[in-house]
């Protein structure tokens, strides 16, 4: 089983459940090192390393080797899947995955940090009706 760090709608139970099926979240972290931004005209972000900056999001566990695979199809060309250590609530450390934006594609992200709050209340219902065919991967 598998541990992933999630800083953009995955931090959402019901799209996390949708694309990779039942896992369990586990405590809220910080990704130091990073900054999140907003992927240019679309309502989630991606992460690139940043040096001073850190990215707050959600760890899950239990997470099976074909759920890891739906992820990977539900992040697509944009992302890879890389190793990372993350602070928890506790200020412990876990190393954990997480999906970050290749370099080929970091031309793809705005200026603008990306935000759970707004996405929550502006962007949420336009990226269900975007992606609806996310939950049969």
């Amino acid at each position: 089983m598998h541990t992933l760090f999630t800083y953009g709608t995955l931090q959402c139970d019901d799209i996390m459940h949708r694309v990779a099926g039942q896992c369990r979240k586990v405590s809220s972290a910080l990704l130091p090192g990073y900054c999140c931004l907003t992927v240019k005209n679309e309502t989630y972000p991606g992460i690139m390393p940043a040096e001073g900056c850190s990215v707050p999001g959600c760890v899950y566990e239990g997470i099976s080797d074909a759920a890891l695979e739906r992820l990977d199809r539900f992040e697509g060309e944009m992302y890879r899947r890389v190793m990372v250590t993350v602070v928890l609530d506790d200020q412990s450390t876990q190393n954990v995955f997480a999906y970050i934006v290749k370099n080929k594609f970091r031309d793809s992200l705005s200026d603008e940090i990306w935000d759970l709050e707004s996405f929550l209340s502006e962007g949420k219902t336009a990226f269900l009706a975007h992606y609806f065919g996310f939950c049969s991967l």
